[in-house]
């Protein structure tokens, strides 16, 4: 009787691989990992995932990235003009990553992180593309990227998640793997998690009903539970404790041409001669999943400010009028509104020379773009309580609403809450300045401030 364990996790392979030997060493038994089944020589394959496992275990105690580190790498990255000392300070770092990750050390990730921004503004496009890999690599916890760009796919919540591949015929076949990189199913788990599978493997045959050369690896998940990303990879398995990416390519004709600069020591360094080279994609890509109504939204954009695009004061836009408009949109078909200004912004209270009652009014060149506070709702269209009736009627008329959250704030009344969270820049004159917003077609954005992207999304 085959045994299975199963379990959840990057590194599950290698590290259920010594478990399983460990017990077959002790009690004479037969134990190898799940997605191991049917593989001929799974026992010897179990040893070499273990011995995998044990090698990592060890090279993660060595690699250390401290302050030190940083400051070397930005002195080789800053100072040197040699492509080859670029590259091998570029190859270092994706395994100075993968043990930082292996470990969490969050200190070790946080000084990568600034050293791989650093390097998005280097003079070489060849260092700036793969710190846009690497930073890739840090953000989604997985390394990928590094075999190549993923196919990207959109779907939606409920839609069929199943993924089959033509593939080479190989007497190996059943060494194949599938890895899935993706928030749990069930929705309880707020972080992604690797699972491996083992795929159906069959014949593909011809239209004529011939077996061709080639197989068809198979997984099906049913349908897809949940929106987010779904990362996803074939696999081999191969002897030694190696975990193999699965091409696919064609032969084609390339010019290589000999350089200096590192942009192009990529590629065989020949003198002007054509040879004929394999163009491979690694078979690995990544579904972006949007909730199931998605598709059968009717979006209407309303700028919450003017929201019937007619200048003057006797059109100005507030919750209350977006909200009698509700049900002109709805007899329209319309089901979603897109609401832009709709945050808070910089305003003021004053007296009405003729009621002498408080109102409130913009100040002077302030933009509906320049965001004061990006929790609250603009007190100058109305506040909390009008847009509450609003979202009232929008529930009665079964409309969406949608905020706009910009990914900048005001440069010069911000919450305080933004003040670890600005980007900053260097001018040519090496002073330290906040990254100001740029001009807009429509809108002077120039009295804003860029925030962090990795962060905007959570204030």
């Amino acid at each position: 009787m085959d045994i299975a364990f199963t379990s959840r996790g990057r590194y599950d392979l290698d590290f259920i691989s010594i478990i399983c030997s460990e017990l077959n060493k002790a009690f004479d038994l037969e134990l190898y990992p799940h997605v191991l089944h049917q593989i001929d020589g799974n026992e010897i394959l179990t040893n070499d995932y273990s011995k995998t496992a044990h090698s990592i275990l060890k090279s993660t105690k060595e690699n250390t990235f401290q302050q030190d580190d940083f400051d070397s790498y930005v002195k080789v990255f800053s100072e040197t003009k040699n492509a080859k000392k670029f590259a091998n300070a570029l190859s270092d770092l994706e395994d100075t990553i993968f043990y930082a990750q292996f470990k969490r050390d969050k200190p070790s990730l946080d000084l990568l992180e600034r050293l791989l921004i650093c390097l998005l503004g280097h003079k070489d496009v060849a260092v700036r593309d793969q710190a846009v890999i690497l930073l890739n690599i840090l953000y989604d916890g997985i390394d990928w990227q590094l075999k190549g760009a993923y196919r990207g796919r959109v779907s939606t919540v409920g839609n069929e998640f199943k993924m089959e591949q033509l593939l080479e015929d190989e007497p190996d076949e059943y060494s194949i793997g599938f890895l899935l990189y993706a928030y749990s199913f069930d929705g309880n788990n707020e972080d992604p998690i690797l699972s491996w599978h083992k795929p159906e493997v069959y014949p593909f045959k011809d239209e004529e009903g011939q077996v061709s050369s080639h197989v068809v690896a198979s997984v099906d998940f049913g349908c897809f539970p949940r929106a987010g990303f779904y990362d996803w990879k074939f696999v081999k398995f191969l002897k030694g404790g190696k975990v193999s990416s699965l091409y696919t390519g064609n032969v084609k004709a390339v010019e290589d041409r000999s350089s200096d600069n590192l942009s192009s020591s990529f590629l065989t360094q020949a003198a002007n001669v054509k040879q004929e080279s394999i163009e491979t994609k690694a078979i690995h890509g990544r579904y972006i999943v949007h909730p199931k109504i998605t598709k059968d939204l009717q979006i209407h954009e309303v700028f919450a400010e003017n929201p019937e695009g007619i200048p003057g004061p006797i059109y100005r836009g507030s919750f209350h009028r977006i909200k009698e408009t509700l049900p002109s949109f709805a007899k329209q078909g319309i089901n979603c509104v897109y609401l832009m200004g709709a945050l808070e912004s910089d305003y003021k209270v004053e007296k009405d020379p003729v009621t002498k009652q408080e109102v409130i009014n913009k100040k002077s060149g302030s933009n509906p773009m320049a965001v004061t506070d990006r929790t609250s709702v603009s007190t100058y269209l109305g506040g909390s309580n009008e847009f509450s009736d609003l979202m009232t009627v929008a529930k009665d008329k079964k409309i969406k609403i949608v905020l706009d959250y910009v990914a900048r704030i005001s440069s010069s009344r911000p919450n305080k809450r933004y003040r670890d969270l600005l980007v900053h820049t260097v001018d040519g004159e090496g002073r330290y300045l906040p990254a100001f917003g740029g001009e807009g077609r429509s809108v002077n954005y120039e009295d804003t401030i860029y925030l962090n992207y990795r962060y905007y999304l959570l204030f």
